[in-house]
């Protein structure tokens, strides 16, 4: 089986770039038959180390940065050279994960050369629209765009149960929606067995503070994501404020907020008036598994995330989650086993779970242990198997119209 998979992003730090390259690190064989990969893509930013002969990078007629959030580029492809790429490598079936500019160019000419259309939800970008821009009317304009994008794809891949959930509710054809296992990359993400002061030297030159906080048996309380209004860090800091208040002045806790995104200053400085916090900004490679070493809890109050893969990273690393109860975050989570789920948005239910978690020590490491051991279930390899064997099906039986997905 050949497929090619279109995507807007491939370089960038999130859930999309990050499945991508799990998938072309998993081994890819069904019953002995090989499937064969082509990312194909368009950006300006360096490629870097993904290169190789599985990406076809063509280079973006035009390059932006998407309004309110200049971090995020929208690349316009040249069609002809995807088209070009696409005819050499003769797919079988065509991926779509994006529905960007080069999303929208790989889903004509999958519908245009009669081939099968499948593709992944990765990203409720209505729900984005609403927190980022503040407009019901956008985010309506968007979930109509959102529903003819997705029309003719024989089957649209979730994140979670709760997507599938969601897109049901909001009319879709539910019976061409699958859900994809959840996994992460437990070669990458797990208990370090390396010196903690061989990994605290390198936090040090990261955050000071994260290291002086472990070295000094401070708890940490961990947030990793984008810095930006639809991961709902205004709860994040009104959170903070709170636990800071209770906790006192005697050996209170360090909030370590790892990650890069248009409100990165204004949150900076919001925590520099309530005290006790790090925002070191982004992270990758060993120093965000140096920094995740370092938490004790991930707090995570997004409402938005399809999937939040950030709480099975933090999990396979041996730290409980502290969720929210809508989206797809709180399907990671065995409450109060291997984190809390939150109900509602108040801050002072948000400081509670922290206090929970970190007050008592045997508590807390009871919920490490067993956060490590509910992560080790869920490798990647069973993610990528799913993924697979739903496009063998496609092919194997032609099943699967088009149908809005409203």
């Amino acid at each position: 089986m050949r497929l090619a998979l279109f995507t807007d992003t491939v370089v960038d730090i999130n859930g999309v770039a990050r499945f991508i390259g799990d998938l072309r690190g998993c081994p890819r064989r069904l019953d002995g038959e090989r499937c064969e990969l082509l990312v194909l893509t368009s950006t300006r930013k360096p490629v870097g180390a993904i290169t190789g002969p599985e990406l076809f990078n063509s280079p973006p007629l035009v390059a932006f940065g998407l309004p309110g959030y200049r971090l995020l580029d929208v690349a316009i492809p040249s069609p002809t050279e995807l088209a070009g790429a696409l005819s050499s490598f003769r797919p079988d079936v065509v991926h779509v994960s994006t529905p960007g500019p080069v999303g929208l160019v790989g889903r004509g000419l999958a519908v245009s050369r009669g081939l099968p259309l499948l593709g992944t939800y990765h990203t409720d970008f209505p729900a984005y629209a609403e927190r980022i821009y503040g407009s019901s009317v956008l985010s309506g304009l968007t979930r109509s765009v959102t529903d003819w994008f997705y029309a003719p794809f024989r089957k649209l891949l979730v994140r979670s149960a709760e997507s599938a959930r969601q897109l049901c509710a909001a009319g879709g054809d539910c019976s061409r929606l699958r859900v994809l296992p959840a996994g992460v990359d437990l070669q990458r993400f797990c208990v370090s067995d390396e010196p903690r002061e061989t990994w605290l030297n390198r936090v040090g030159r990261i955050s000071p503070a994260a290291a002086a906080a472990v070295r000094a048996g401070r708890r940490v309380v961990l947030y990793v994501g984008r810095i930006s209004r639809e991961k709902n860090l205004a709860l994040l800091t009104a959170t903070w404020r709170q636990v800071v208040q209770e906790c006192g002045a005697a050996r209170p806790p360090l909030l370590l907020v790892v990650g890069d995104g248009p409100g990165l200053g204004a949150l900076r400085d919001d925590l520099r008036v309530i005290g006790h916090a790090d925002a070191p900004g982004f992270a990758t490679g060993q120093s965000l598994l140096d920094l995740y070493r370092c938490g004790s809890v991930l707090l995570f109050p997004s409402r938005t995330d399809t999937l939040g893969q950030v709480v099975l990273e933090a999990q396979a690393m041996g730290m409980p989650a502290i969720v929210s109860d809508a989206g797809g975050p709180r399907q990671l989570v065995v409450p109060e086993r291997t984190g809390v789920v939150v109900q509602g948005e108040q801050a002072g239910d948000w400081a509670g779970a922290v206090r929970r978690v970190i007050q008592d020590g045997e508590h807390l490491a009871a919920m490490q242990r067993a956060a490590q051991q509910h992560a080790q279930s869920m490798p990647f390899s069973r993610t990528s198997e799913a993924f697979w064997v739903e496009h063998r099906k496609v092919l194997q039986t032609g099943a699967g119209g088009a149908g809005a997905v409203k």
